[in-house]
């Protein structure tokens, strides 16, 4: 079952180096974080945050036809957006086979 309305709440998945940005002039990269997410707390800068944070689209956050289970800070999978969906593992974090297979039988059917 999905929810309608979804908020990212402690979930800081796409801030942990998985996507490759620049903050404020801090780097992004895998094995480094962005400096102003906090544990728990999510964007410290989320009012001011740079344009590439603002465009990012969660696809779990965005659409409801994703298993509630697969949201980030859960599955360890970030959906990203695109010609076609992908599902780009959490820096330094290990998918579950039942979270894998319950993508993608999510993509399955968008086919």
């Amino acid at each position: 079952m999905t929810s309608r309305s979804r908020e990212c709440g402690g979930c800081t998945a796409c801030c942990g180096g998985t996507l490759l940005a620049k903050a404020k002039g801090h780097y992004i990269y895998p094995g480094k974080p962005c400096a102003f997410v906090a544990k728990d707390e999510g964007c410290t800068i989320h009012g001011d945050r740079p344009k590439l944070c603002r465009m990012f689209e969660c696809v779990w956050l965005s659409d409801p036809s994703v298993p509630d289970e697969l949201k980030p800070s859960n599955s360890n999978l970030i959906i990203v957006s695109g010609p076609a969906p992908v599902a780009l593992p959490v820096h330094g974090q290990q998918v579950s086979k039942d979270h894998q297979v319950m993508y993608d039988e999510w993509l399955a059917t968008r086919a």
